[in-house]
This record gives C-alpha cells, structure tokens and sequence, in this order.
C-alpha cells in the first residue's frame, strides 16, 4: 500500500495464539496491537522506553475505541498505521488504523493517553513532556468518539476476577488489554459468537497486583456494558456493539 510520510507504518502477523476458537483476533490482541504501536512509533523517533523512564515518564493508555469491519485472521499479516492527533488537557490522542494486504481498512481505532511518572504514578502536564510532538490535527479514523461511558442502572454482579502476576507488564502496572480479556470472560457465550463492531472502554483506577475486582454486566440486544469495581470505586468499564451472528464458519488457517 502507499505510504504517507506523516504517518507510522509497521506490519505485523496475527499469530494463532492471537486468536479465539474461530482463529480471528481477539478483542484484546486488537487493543494490545494498538497500544505496542504507539510505543514502537515513539521508539522510531528516539522515545524508547528506556528512554522515556529515565525522563521519568511512561504512557499509559486511559480511553479506546475501536471499530471492527473484519477481524483479523490467524497467520493474516496486516500494516498498521498511526499518527498523533494532538493534546486535549492532559490527555494525548492518537489514531491507529489496521490495512489488510490488499489495503482495505478493517479495523480503526482513537485512544487517548496521559504520562505519568512510572515511580510515584504522578500525571505530567504534557507541557512538561521530555520529547517532541508531531500531531497531524484534524484528521480521524470512523469510529464512535473515546468519550466517557455512562453506566447503566441495571449492572449485576456477575462474578469477581483477581488480579495476578502474569497480568503485570514492565511499568509495574496491570497490562491495558488484560481488562479486554477480562470483560469478555463475563460475558454471555452467545453474545461472544457474534462478531465485535464496535467496542469502547475507559482506564479509571488500576488494579493492583493481588486486588480483586467485582465485575458488572449489563446486555440489552446488540450491546453489552461490562465495569470492574475495586469495592465501589470503578476501575474499568467498556462497552460492547454486537453484529449479527457469524456463519459458525471457522476462518482457515
């Protein structure tokens, strides 16, 4: 496919442990694709992680959302674009695009990020940022806004879910996809052989190694809210779109 200059290019392969029992992406391997592009796009340009701790700052990912044409498919390689949007108070956007290799766009993605100190968890004011932005405004990929979801009244507690070492990345913190994984393990069988279309959700208190989260589900026809609480200070919540149900045809590999 033809490149633009303004933006950051990377293929990558879905590998079959990337994938569900239909051999396509999980949720959660979209979001974590997204989220270890944005860091290799700022290693490119001289932020690696190294680099960034020692300036005392990591990004952590704080809204996504996604929408989903086609998943991806086991052994499928993809070319994976993203650009920075801009900065809106303390919170840093930037847009990912998922291209097949015929080029098509099927899957886009808007997330927004802070950076925060990686020992005392701190947020920097991004005027206080040790590298250099190189937005191209204006321009965003079709997907529903990264905005803030409001909670239904008619959560019910659906189980509890705690959190343990394998789900600890290198800033110390829960890894962002985990609580993708996590949403999708309460949620109906049924509802998980249709295929995703859309899917949103918010970082709002982190899970600490050995915490136990109480999760919350809510489901009215095509959509679905899942929350995890620590007590009753909510630590994620997202939101699903449903498309119609697949064929049951599994994808070859």
């Amino acid at each position: 496919m033809e490149q633009d200059s303004r933006f950051f290019y990377k293929d990558t392969e879905i590998r079959f442990y990337d994938c569900d029992r239909r051999k396509l992406a999980r949720i959660e391997t979209v979001l974590r694709i997204m989220a270890d592009m944005a860091g290799v796009a700022y290693a490119a340009r001289g932020y690696s992680h190294a680099w960034l701790w020692a300036h005392h700052s990591v990004f952590l990912i704080t809204r996504a959302s996604i929408r989903i044409r086609r998943m991806p498919a086991a052994d499928e390689r993809i070319t994976v674009k993203t650009w920075e949007s801009g900065v809106k108070g303390s919170q840093y956007y930037r847009h990912l695009v998922f291209h097949d290799q015929a080029g098509e766009e099927i899957v886009a993605g808007q997330t927004a990020w802070v950076v925060v100190d990686p020992e005392t968890r701190a947020i920097q004011k991004p005027s206080a940022f040790p590298g250099k932005l190189d937005p191209v405004p204006g321009l965003e990929p079709d997907t529903l806004p990264p905005a803030r979801l409001k909670l239904p009244p008619d959560l019910e507690e659906a189980g509890s879910r705690k959190i343990v070492y394998s789900d600890i990345d290198g800033n110390n913190h829960t890894y962002n996809a985990v609580y993708a994984g996590i949403a999708c393990d309460f949620l109906p069988e049924e509802l998980m052989a249709r295929p995703i279309r859309d899917f949103r959700i918010n970082f709002k208190q982190e899970a600490l190694l050995g915490e136990t989260l109480t999760i919350r589900v809510s489901t009215a026809g095509d959509q679905a809210i899942v929350a995890g609480f620590l007590g009753e200070v909510p630590s994620f919540e997202c939101e699903f779109t449903f498309g119609q149900e697949d064929s049951g045809q599994i994808c070859p590999s």
